[in-house]
């Protein structure tokens, strides 16, 4: 499981994910968890969160910027690219979004009106 983003959203379901018994990773633009959620006075909430998900095992990839979804033939992200430091790679797996970019992009999250 991928999931791209490590706000309250990405850490709930990383968590889920891994309590299921999932092998997750998390790709986190920032240095650390929190996005939007940790701005917004979620800070207390966020810890928790995240602290669940690292305990149920999920992995996270912190300074990494997911660049675009992979779609296959059939309209399923399937996976994305990333930059980490300069260099870009791909990552396989369902990529999960909330209001972000990727979310609206891949029809899980509706656009800002």
């Amino acid at each position: 499981m991928l999931v791209v983003g490590f706000g309250c959203a990405g850490a709930a379901a990383a968590y889920e994910s891994a309590a299921a018994g999932a092998d997750v990773l998390v790709l986190q633009r920032a240095g650390g968890p929190g996005g939007s959620s940790a701005l917004s006075g979620g800070r207390l909430v966020m810890e928790k969160v995240v602290a669940a998900a690292e305990d149920a095992g999920a992995a996270v990839q912190a300074d990494t910027l997911a660049t675009a979804l992979i779609v296959d033939d059939s309209g399923r992200v399937v996976g994305v690219t990333a930059r980490r430091h300069g260099r870009e790679g791909y990552v396989s797996g369902t990529s999960l979004g909330d209001g972000t970019f990727f979310g609206r992009r891949a029809g899980v999250a509706a656009a800002a009106g």
